[in-house]
């Protein structure tokens, strides 16, 4: 007997009734009258700067190493709502609600199926950074959902909302690179379409001037970053590839997103998937999982959560990179399947979604690497792109499968 597939309403309703229970959960957890928390003391400090000191030498010296436009828009709210640390992160409410309610309506569209977008849609909200994301002023929150808008720009066809939502990332963050690069490949192939050729040039030149904010920036600052002090203490020795960063995401998009695999089952984990990842998996032990050097200047000693947490079994000292080695193993099908669904659809000239997905999701393990601190919540941009992949297998005639 099937089980008759939930409708768009059903799915949303459901989706808002259980953001409704997590965000006042968190809320209450974390309670009005909590301390600043980690790096939102700081990004605090540089919001009410912006504020009170809105001038193009405030762009061009703030504290960050980040791009302005978060602390431009917490800035903005702060004069309408006042500018306590309460008041602030009532912002970041709004910002997460958002992003899930974009991503559920992405997840509708690649899968039609509402329970499906309904539970990927609450995988997502329940990532500990995303929760960390909706009660605290952070940064990260902002650039998920100008990503999550050119995402949807781009399956809506609406080539302003790519423009939009790329500048917008670019201008939170610029590792947001990485989506500008994936929108253009997919938008070159799709030119081969000829119903689509128009709404192609349209989302090329969207994405090029995306880019533009970001790279005025750049000139303001003479360098990737504003000019103060933390530039030099992290970026003194320049840009480089750290190949266990990429070991570390690969993981972690498996360890986050668990329950996803576990439902992608054989269609991405094939034999010849896993022999291949058996294969690569030794690679771990040449570049394990560790902080980044500009971390442990700091002393710093993980990566986050996760890394936090297996290292608290003081009885068990080769748990942690035991853990994130078989994340990495069965991390490895799902990239591999990726892959293999780029390069089938380039050699079949199939421009669809599912191609700009996989871009996405080889964009950022080919750029993310280049940071010069590899964090768990980095990972949070892949999340919503590996997730809606995932859902797309529901999609018949995928040439990878």
């Amino acid at each position: 007997m099937s089980v008759p597939r939930w409708s768009y309403r059903k799915s949303l309703a459901s989706l808002l009734a259980c953001l409704i229970l997590l965000q006042a959960a968190a809320v209450i957890v974390a309670g009005p009258d909590r301390p600043p928390w980690g790096d939102e003391s700081h990004f605090v400090d540089t919001v009410r700067l912006f504020a009170s000191r809105p001038s193009l030498e405030t762009l061009r010296t703030y504290p960050e190493m980040s791009g302005p436009l978060p602390f431009a828009l917490y800035a903005a709210w702060g004069h309408l709502a006042g500018l306590g640390l309460w008041n602030l992160r009532l912002l970041s409410l709004v910002i997460a609600l958002g992003s899930y309610l974009v991503f559920h309506r992405l997840l509708w569209r690649m899968c039609g199926d509402g329970r499906l977008a309904f539970l990927f849609a609450l995988l997502f909200a329940l990532q500990p950074y995303m929760i960390g994301f909706s009660i605290f002023v952070f940064t990260d929150g902002a650039a998920i959902l100008f990503l999550l808008a050119a995402l949807w720009g781009a399956v809506a066809g609406r080539a302003v909302l790519i423009l939009l939502g790329l500048a917008g990332a670019l201008l939170c963050r610029q590792y947001a690179v990485f989506a500008v690069m994936a929108v253009a490949a997919w938008a070159l192939l799709l030119r081969n379409s000829p119903e689509r050729r128009e709404f192609a040039g349209r989302a090329l030149g969207a994405a090029a001037a995306a880019a533009v904010p970001l790279l005025t920036l750049f000139l303001l600052w003479g360098h990737v970053s504003p000019d103060n002090r933390l530039r030099g203490l992290y970026l003194g020795g320049g840009l480089a590839f750290h190949p266990s960063a990429l070991v570390l995401y690969i993981s972690l998009l498996f360890w986050y997103l668990l329950p996803a695999a576990a439902y992608a089952g054989r269609r991405v984990y094939t034999r010849g998937r896993l022999i291949a990842a058996a294969a690569l998996s030794p690679l771990y032990w040449l570049f394990p999982v560790e902080a980044s050097p500009a971390a442990k200047a700091i002393g710093v000693q993980t990566v986050g959560l996760l890394h936090k947490a297996v290292e608290n079994f003081p009885a068990a000292p080769w748990l942690p990179h035991a853990f994130f080695f078989a994340g990495f193993l069965f991390g490895l099908p799902i990239v591999l399947h990726i892959a293999q669904s780029a390069v089938a659809r380039i050699r079949a000239r199939t421009g669809d979604v599912v191609l700009l997905l996989d871009s996405g999701v080889i964009a950022f393990l080919l750029v993310m690497p280049f940071s010069y601190l590899a964090w768990e919540k980095y990972m949070m941009p892949l999340a919503p792109l590996v997730l809606a992949r995932l859902a797309a297998l529901r999609v018949p005639g995928d040439p990878a499968s």
